[in-house]
């Protein structure tokens, strides 16, 4: 059987360095942080869960969505509110644009378990629930924070094996 872990970090770390070289982050997080960012705006990326592909799969091997996610943050306590949307918005649409103009995030298979192969960013969802930005609040630490929320479906081949 493959070494996950050595999947997951090789996602991890694309989607980190991949979001890092943008430039439009205070700062980029490969998980979801427990207190509100300090540098605004933030961007945090961290596992929602993971699903077997049945179009994608064969008979003896399985392929599967990983599912992630791109939190983009930014304090929305006091000031401008009308100036945090813009950001949040922008910053949110910046790294969406981003991830979909580079489906693969340079995820190459010198990094991945052998074995198994990148498929990309499932953007339009032909696995199920594609690429999406969702705005909202969260309250954590009792500071209010506008984010932006964006869906990362990353598709693998041949990730488990049936016997």
């Amino acid at each position: 059987m493959a070494d996950m872990g050595v999947l997951v970090a090789a996602v991890q770390t694309a989607l980190v360095d991949h979001a890092a070289a943008l430039g439009v982050f205070g700062s980029v997080n490969g998980h979801e942080p427990r207190n509100a960012p300090s540098d605004a705006p933030a961007l945090s990326l961290y596992a929602v869960g993971a699903r077997p592909l049945p179009r994608g799969s064969g008979l003896a091997v399985v392929s599967v969505a990983l599912d992630w996610a791109a939190r983009v943050s930014v304090p929305a306590a006091v000031g401008d509110l009308d100036a945090v949307e813009r950001l949040v918005s922008a910053a949110g649409l910046a790294y969406w644009a981003a991830v979909v103009s580079d489906l693969d995030l340079a995820l190459g298979a010198a990094q991945l378990p052998a074995g198994m192969s990148m498929w990309g960013l499932d953007v339009l969802g032909v696995h199920g629930q594609g690429t999406r930005m969702e705005l909202g609040y969260l309250v954590p630490d009792a500071t209010p924070l506008r984010v932006a929320t964006v869906s990362l479906p990353i598709i693998v081949n041949d990730v488990l094996t049936e016997a």
